[in-house]
């Protein structure tokens, strides 16, 4: 698990790599915390060596990573989970994600995203 689960491409675009071994198998709890540790890493991460992304965080749980993530360099975007009980609740629908999105990474010089 020490080995980085990302990299910077030519253009300084972050790649997610995946693991060269598989996890063997492991009870529940093991392999969740497994989990939660390495995306609380490669979220630190990215928002350390990279400038100008857009983290979409959708839920509860999504949201509690949002304090590892440098909001002077990158978009956060927060909202509910798409899930139905949440989205009939308000908590997701008209929350123009993905355009704030495109909308920032055309500001930062990037490509809109043809969601």
């Amino acid at each position: 698990m020490n080995s980085c689960l990302w990299k910077l491409d030519q253009n300084q675009t972050p790649i997610l790599v995946p693991p060269k071994a598989r996890m063997k198998a492991e009870p529940y709890p093991l392999s969740f915390i497994r989990v939660k540790r390495s995306s609380i890493l490669v979220i630190d991460k990215l928002s350390t060596h990279a400038k100008g992304l857009v983290f979409m965080l959708w839920g509860n749980y999504a949201k509690q990573k949002g304090k590892h993530i440098d909001r002077n360099k990158h978009l956060v975007l927060e909202a509910g989970h798409p899930s139905p009980l949440s989205a009939n609740r308000g908590l997701w629908f008209g929350n123009k994600h993905f355009s704030k999105a495109n909308t920032y990474l055309v500001e930062q010089g990037k490509t809109a995203i043809d969601w």
